[in-house]
């Protein structure tokens, strides 16, 4: 099958009767809803079947409405809206978390991006039928939120790569302070006990007391630790959180400090079973150009099975049934919402928010990588990641391994135009 034959791009109707769009490329497989812009498929082909990295919770509810005699119960099965939508990946603006009213507004949690009907406004392949696109519009008007959101997400041939470029532009008359955030989550049959995790932060920082996670955590509350392999327990000593240790009945958030020299932010986890690698990069705050929203964090969200309520469990008091990994990169003060992002300025010494100027439009170039390293054999976490034009270099602590793709991202940002793909 040729490059051009392989590259497709449709609309459909996924679980649940969501309207979403797919993106294919012979390689991977990308789902695309319109709702929160939930990405509950990124897959890779491999032989005669696909594996999805991306974790669809259990919980995630099936109807196309709720009937209103049973809206009680959903709200407090779900609580909010957007855990009856959750999946995989998806856009999180102008907040990351949820917490208290900003300048009198209530946003929802991860923003109005994670839970709001996007548009579709483009959907094609590109003329030389080397790619696969899809772009999405959204606005919103709430009190002195004034945006424009805009998305365009992209596959390439003969690359196991999912690139995006997210957009906001204020519209109103004054300059906003926001979270900007990428909430990629992964889960089973790609996540499983043994997967070794890493990422580029040098210093990390846990959620602290009094949050969400003050009664599922394992991890000492508010604790400041400078790798992942002796990360401090509450109950004294380390755990190595590089290792993916199954259900064990704990759920625990870490946020690290992306360097503020790092000219590449990344994060990954590898199944050293299935020899595949999931890889997310983002332009590191010394390369970010003007214009461009930078990721100063990677969060760690490590749903181990501590949630003994609804909707994660049956029934209050019930077992967790929910398994999975949050891999997300933010600007941000934990998960914490904006309220608290603007209030605290910064965290580890990065900041966590980004000005978008009165009138100014600015993006987020971003990647997510799923690779096949069956020839390669990898072992263990990987260390450091190189990128250029042409591909990353997976450093593992025995070899490194190239694989194809827009390392620095430069590519990307030459494509994507405001009416499509180049």
């Amino acid at each position: 099958m040729s490059a051009e034959s392989a590259m497709k791009a449709f609309t459909t109707l996924e679980s649940g009767h969501r309207d979403a769009v797919v993106l294919e490329n012979g390689a991977v497989r990308v789902v695309l809803d319109l709702l929160g812009g939930m990405v509950p498929e990124f897959s890779l082909r491999r032989d005669d079947s696909s594996i999805n990295a991306h974790w669809i919770p259990w919980f995630r509810s099936m109807s196309p409405a709720e009937p209103s005699e049973k809206a009680a119960f959903a709200k407090e099965f779900w609580g909010v809206p957007l855990l009856a939508n959750l999946a995989g990946n998806f856009p999180c603006l102008p907040a990351f978390g949820g917490g208290a009213p900003v300048d009198g507004v209530e946003i929802p949690p991860h923003g109005w991006t994670a839970n709001s009907l996007w548009e579709l406004e483009g959907l094609g392949t590109s003329a030389d039928g080397l790619k696969a696109w899809g772009r999405f519009g959204l606005r919103i008007r709430a009190g002195g939120f004034d945006l424009d959101f805009d998305k365009t997400d992209l596959l390439v041939a003969g690359e196991n790569v999912h690139y995006s470029v997210l957009g906001i532009r204020n519209r109103g008359s004054e300059e906003l302070p926001v979270n900007a955030a990428w909430h990629n989550t992964v889960g089973a049959p790609f996540l499983e006990a043994g997967c070794r995790i890493s990422a580029s932060a040098g210093s990390w920082i846990t959620a602290p007391a009094g949050g969400e996670f003050e009664a599922t955590s394992r991890l000492a509350l508010g604790a400041e630790f400078s790798s992942l392999h002796q990360a401090p327990l509450k109950a004294g000593g380390s755990v190595d959180l590089t290792r993916v240790p199954g259900m064990i009945g704990f759920t625990d958030f870490a946020t690290g400090a992306v360097p503020a020299d790092a000219r590449l932010g990344w994060s990954a986890c590898v199944n050293e079973a299935a020899s595949i690698a999931y890889v997310t990069w983002f332009p590191g705050p010394a390369s970010v150009r003007e214009g461009e929203m930078g990721l100063n964090f990677n969060d760690l969200w490590m749903q181990y099975g501590g949630r003994r309520f609804p909707p994660w469990a049956l029934y209050d008091g019930g077992s967790d049934q929910s398994f999975c990994l949050g891999m997300e990169n933010s600007t941000a003060a934990w998960a914490n919402g904006l309220a608290e992002s603007r209030a605290r300025k910064r965290l580890l010494g990065r900041p966590t928010t980004v000005t978008v100027k009165a009138g100014e439009r600015m993006i987020l170039p971003y990647a997510t990588g799923l690779f096949d390293l069956r020839s390669a054999r990898p072992e263990g976490p990987i260390l450091g990641i190189e990128a250029d034009d042409e591909g990353l270099a997976l450093a593992f602590s025995a070899s490194s391994i190239k694989v194809k793709a827009d390392g620095s991202l430069d590519r990307l940002r030459r494509d994507v135009s405001g009416d499509g793909i180049r």
